[in-house]
């Protein structure tokens, strides 16, 4: 089904205006690894990806504003009579952004100045897709800062105003790296640059955000990417993540179940432990508990929420905790 899957990627870390837009390290590289996913996981084929694929070189002088536009409305293009193109777009932009709410977050193009003048906006190019119904799925990843205290001007839009009567039927995913007002983050990762936000999200797209069925999922991403982000960041800097839409979508399959090694503490009267799922309460099966004086250890699916019971309801001494296991490792008290 990937057969019929397209990208456009865009990496800006250089631009004219050097001096109010400071040259980044991490865009190339964050593009990069997303190319590989979507070569590999996503089974994006070569020709469906990097014909889309724009990045600025060392003097600034692309990709431009009206550039990136070119490319985006060139897939919209190959529909024939105005039809469907394909199963699910992806859209992975990344260098230095502006904007407030979610249809207004930009990339700044290398002709932008500390103005705002020339951007491209996430969500205008996801709903140009989506509206038009050229996709059965669009997914908008954008690794860029959304600062308050920048006026963002009108931003280009070339697309034709027309809307699919199927437009309601696409289903679509929008992520953002940081939240409203806040910057987006470089790390130095093994002596490579990246993106905070895009080097979770791959880990994660490449299996380490995979659910209790193996499948990476809008939701299954969603519960990954703070913890991912926040390990990558240590315990002084914060950045979260943004959503606009999150459709249900399903980015992979058939991935190893990801586990987290559940420690729980239980205070006297020490009762058999119990573990449910916080959905639907049914017990779940875990690996074998290892207990150790008052200290329970076993290990479960991550990115779920489950309650934890010492005793049976009714007993004498019975207890229960809620708790939301990510990945790693979680330490309870009962």
């Amino acid at each position: 089904m990937a057969a019929n899957d397209y990208a456009v990627v865009v990496a800006i870390q250089k631009y004219r205006n050097a001096t109010a837009l400071q040259a980044l390290e991490g865009p190339i590289n964050d593009a990069d690894d997303f190319i590989g996913w979507l070569k590999s996981v996503g089974a994006v084929p070569d020709g469906n990806i990097f014909p889309y694929y724009l990045k600025s070189d060392d003097k600034a002088s692309t990709p431009s504003q009206s550039e990136v536009w070119a490319k985006m409305t060139e897939i919209g293009a190959l529909a024939p009579q105005g039809e469907r193109v394909g199963r699910r777009i992806y859209i992975f932009l990344a260098g230095h952004g502006v904007g407030v709410d979610m249809d207004e977050v930009g990339l700044l193009t290398v002709e932008a100045s500390s103005e705002a003048d020339f951007t491209v906006a996430g969500a205008k190019a996801a709903n140009y897709y989506s509206k038009n119904a050229y996709f059965d799925e669009v997914v908008l990843f954008m690794d860029c800062c959304r600062p308050w205290d920048v006026e963002v001007q009108a931003h280009y839009d070339p697309t034709k105003r027309r809307a699919s009567p199927y437009a309601g039927e696409v289903r679509r995913f929008m992520a953002f790296a940081s939240q409203f007002g806040l910057p987006a983050r470089e790390r130095s990762i093994g002596g490579r640059t990246n993106g905070v936000f895009s080097r979770a999200l791959i880990d994660g797209l490449k299996g380490a955000a995979a659910n209790p069925a193996g499948a990476v999922t809008t939701n299954s991403l969603r519960a990954y990417l703070p913890g991912a982000m926040q390990r990558l960041l240590g315990t002084k800097e914060k950045q979260r993540a943004g959503y606009g839409v999150t459709d249900d979508i399903e980015f992979a399959t058939g991935l190893p179940v990801q586990l987290a090694t559940v420690k729980v503490s239980m205070s006297p009267p020490i009762l058999p432990l119990t573990v449910r799922s916080g959905l639907d309460r049914s017990p779940i099966a875990g690996s074998e508990l290892v207990t150790s004086g008052n200290t329970f250890t076993f290990k479960v699916p991550a990115f779920m929420t489950y309650i934890i019971q010492a005793g049976q309801p009714g007993q004498q001494g019975f207890r229960e905790i809620a708790c939301k296991v990510e990945d790693g490792s979680y330490d309870a008290g009962l």
